[in-house]
């Protein structure tokens, strides 16, 4: 009886070097893709991060700002005398005064009954009455609206120290904020600022992404 053997062959070197080229494309291609996607998945990141501390940090102070001078008890008494103070500086401050329970910290109010809450930007962060709100914001500049006529409408917008500016004739407040991520090297290249009021200027090899932030609050209490 005759047995018949069937030859098995393999890949050639060829074929094997073919291979070989043509998975090492494939593998480069996808390491490009990934690394594309979470280059995109960490710069969306860092905006969606940006402005949720620019809006945070606009809402919190236009709530306090909206509140400066008010009375809730002896309404009759008149203007809260020195309802808002600003200062200027290399990043400006301000604080308001008015009748509430507790500050911006949550901090129960002397027995005077009036708050007082200072908003500065210190140390990359926001903060009232010398606490963090929120990190990011680097700089805030504020000018202030001054009714010069008499007619409840801002004449001039002003920083604050300027000559002549009388407080008790500020009817809003223009607040200006610089916010930059938390993360580094995201952003693709140096950020162009659209006002020259700032005195934090981001280095030329900082890749964070920086954003400005501007909105004006009317004071509803005359002061």
């Amino acid at each position: 009886m005759c047995t018949s053997f069937k030859q098995n062959s393999g890949f050639s070197l060829v074929e094997l070097m073919v291979a070989l080229a043509i998975s090492s494309v494939l593998l480069l291609g996808l390491t490009n893709i990934f690394l594309s996607t979470n280059q995109s998945r960490t710069l969306q990141t860092g905006l969606a991060d940006v402005h949720e501390t620019g809006r945070f940090a606009v809402d919190q102070m236009a709530r306090h700002i909206r509140m400066t001078g008010t009375r809730t008890t002896n309404w009759n008494f008149g203007p809260v005398p020195g309802a808002l103070v600003a200062a200027d500086g290399l990043s400006d401050s301000f604080t308001v005064s008015y009748e509430d329970p507790f500050d911006c910290n949550l901090t129960a109010a002397p027995a005077s009954g009036f708050v007082t809450n200072v908003f500065d930007a210190v140390g990359g962060a926001l903060r009232c009455n010398g606490l963090d709100l929120i990190d990011g914001v680097q700089e805030m500049q504020i000018f202030l609206g001054e009714d010069t006529d008499v007619d409840d409408v801002a004449n001039r917008l002003v920083p604050p120290g300027t000559a002549g500016l009388q407080m008790d004739r500020v009817v809003s407040i223009n607040i200006n904020l610089l916010v930059a991520s938390n993360q580094d090297r995201i952003g693709a290249n140096q950020p162009v600022l659209r006002n020259d009021f700032w005195t934090t200027a981001p280095a030329s090899d900082d890749r964070r992404i920086w954003r400005e932030y501007s909105t004006t609050v009317s004071l509803r209490n005359s002061l």
